[in-house]
């Protein structure tokens, strides 16, 4: 420093000035981000994760049921017996054979002039004169078929519950296997479903549409020769045993739609021996003026001496 810095410094202290403030940066302010929110699964990955449940459902039952032998094979024949021998049946197989042959004759005809004309032209052509027996026993098929579900699902559905009541009542009359099956723990809702309101919509309309499809599948595999419904009838087995049993699942352990499915994912295999039996008795043409009944019958019998037998022990806990 030279002497006129060291003199005029010297001056200002004197005079009392204060020497200027250094200047110091001032930090630009860093704006804050909060981490997002967790963005909502997609449709798939829903659809995904409700499958990986239901699976995990169906394997839990298969460890706890019976997969050798299942007893619920035997039911359907059983239901055939009791309406064979004891007359309290008689008159809703009555009722039930009447209604089945008549809807059974208009379902044949129309098939007959709707259906049996193309039917011929795809199986006459390759199979000579036989495709002709082959497509008559196809059309018998397809008519019995169709009756079968229009009885079961539009015409016969109180008369199903009415003769479904009427066996719990006889072959429980103390109400104590009634009692064990309403006793047994709640079925929780599975976590995958627990999504927003409208999710649910878009998982309802993508069930509604596999549901759609695999009724078309079936549809289609009915019109193969002979085999074609046989197949479609066994590959339904779940769902006509489903379909069976909803008075026990609704009435008497009082589940919603969504418990009644994880109930059927839980006793995987005794839906399915169940449904093979029924399916082979309704498929056999004519006897179905029988299984109209007997198999309603034998549905009540499998839920109040098997089913609610299995809940009881749930209850027990040695689920």
């Amino acid at each position: 420093m030279n002497e006129i810095e060291i003199l005029s410094h010297t001056v200002g202290s004197a005079r009392g000035s204060t020497p200027s403030p250094a200047v110091t940066a001032v930090p630009e302010p860093v704006e804050y981000t909060p981490n997002p929110p967790p963005r909502d699964p997609t449709l798939w990955v829903v659809l995904v994760n409700m499958y990986k449940e239901k699976l995990h459902l169906i394997l839990r039952g298969f460890v706890r049921d019976r997969i050798v032998f299942n007893p619920s094979a035997f039911y359907p024949f059983k239901g055939l017996y009791y309406v064979l021998t004891r007359s309290v049946y008689w008159k809703y197989m009555l009722l039930t054979a009447g209604c089945f042959s008549l809807i059974f004759a208009i379902v044949a005809g129309v098939l007959y002039i709707g259906l049996l004309p193309l039917l011929l032209l795809g199986v006459l052509v390759p199979a000579g004169p036989i495709g002709l027996v082959i497509v008559h026993i196809q059309w018998l098929l397809l008519s019995n078929i169709l009756a079968n579900i229009v009885c079961k699902n539009i015409v016969a559905v109180n008369l199903k519950e009415h003769i479904f009541r009427l066996t719990v009542q006889d072959n429980d009359i103390d109400g104590s296997r009634v009692r064990q099956a309403r006793l047994a723990p709640q079925i929780k809702a599975m976590e995958s479903t627990k999504v927003e309101p409208t999710m649910q919509m878009f998982v309802r309309a993508a069930d509604l549409t596999r549901s759609f499809l695999w009724k078309l599948a079936l549809g289609l595999i009915a019109l193969v020769p002979i085999a074609g419904p046989l197949v479609a009838n066994q590959l339904s087995a779940v769902n006509r045993s489903f379909e069976y049993s909803k008075f026990y699942l609704f009435n008497i352990r009082n589940l919603g739609l969504e418990e009644a499915r994880q109930y059927k994912y839980l006793h995987y295999t005794s839906y399915i021996y169940f449904g093979i039996t029924a399916g082979w008795l309704e498929f056999l043409p004519f006897v179905s003026i029988l299984t109209m009944t007997s198999n309603v019958v034998g549905a009540a019998l499998w839920s109040v001496e098997y089913l609610a037998v299995q809940d009881g022990l749930l209850s027990q806990g040695e689920q």
